[in-house]
């Protein structure tokens, strides 16, 4: 008897790998063909690579890249502002400002 090609549904990139991680929450039919498909199966690969592992991280190698070029920019940004702000306003975090309710 000769098997009839079952027409493989498309799947984007979240698809295949909420079936990868959660094959209870679909057909078995769909979870059989992506298990069964190369093509599916090597986008899965490539998938799972490129994503960050959880709790897996290597010591030497940070979470995430910093961007020193908009790291010093944003402070040399804060330090033009602070001295405005001092300027503007006494009395630390939680300033008073004068009011028409300010007794002093």
């Amino acid at each position: 008897m000769a098997r009839k090609k079952q027409e493989s549904i498309p799947l984007d990139d979240i698809e295949l790998l909420n079936i990868h991680n959660y094959p209870e929450s679909y057909p078995k039919s769909v979870v059989n063909q992506v298990r069964n498909n190369r093509v599916f199966q090597k986008r899965l690969e490539e998938l799972l690579r490129d994503m960050p592992q959880r709790g897996r991280r290597r010591k030497s190698e940070p979470a995430f890249q910093v961007d020193e070029k908009a790291l010093e920019e944003a402070e040399a940004q804060q330090a033009k502002s602070e001295p405005q702000q001092s300027e503007k306003r006494s009395g630390g975090f939680f300033g008073r400002r004068s009011g028409k309710g300010d007794k002093e």
